[in-house]
């Protein structure tokens, strides 16, 4: 139906896992979600070591969030990088914020984890959308 470039949308997806690397590092936002999370240096350290087998179903995440991001992008005709960037602000819109808001309303999640975490989806959908207008 609509044909997606594959080669795009797997780059797409190993950067936005470096993004992720980067901003959840102490290098950049690390501590900060830390101190969102309520966890400390030495939890972190636990979490690193379990993290490992996570990401492969990460990965396998970005694949399908890149490939149906590619979709709506081919859906919507947009060929710029501004257009691709607003169809990852509207996909996050309609689906990312709405959705990850019930973690703040019926699981005690804290308001500044739900803005910290959303933000980072923000800028990797809007950077996909710009990405994948260009070249899908």
């Amino acid at each position: 139906m609509f044909e997606v470039n594959l080669v795009s949308v797997v780059a797409v997806s190993v950067l936005n896992m470096l993004i992720g690397m980067v901003w959840f590092s102490p290098a950049l936002f690390g501590h900060a979600w830390l101190k969102f999370m309520g966890k400390n240096k030495k939890e972190m350290k636990k979490m690193g070591k379990l993290a490992n087998g996570a990401y492969p179903w990460a990965f396998f995440g970005m694949l399908v969030m890149s490939a149906c991001l590619a979709v709506f992008v081919k859906m919507a005709g947009v060929s710029t990088i501004p257009e691709g960037a607003v169809i990852g602000l509207i996909a996050w819109l309609g689906f990312v914020a709405t959705t990850s808001m019930n973690s703040v309303l019926w699981e005690n999640e804290s308001k500044e984890l739900y803005l910290f975490n959303n933000a980072h989806v923000l800028f990797t959908l809007m950077v996909s959308g710009a990405i994948l207008a260009t070249w899908a």
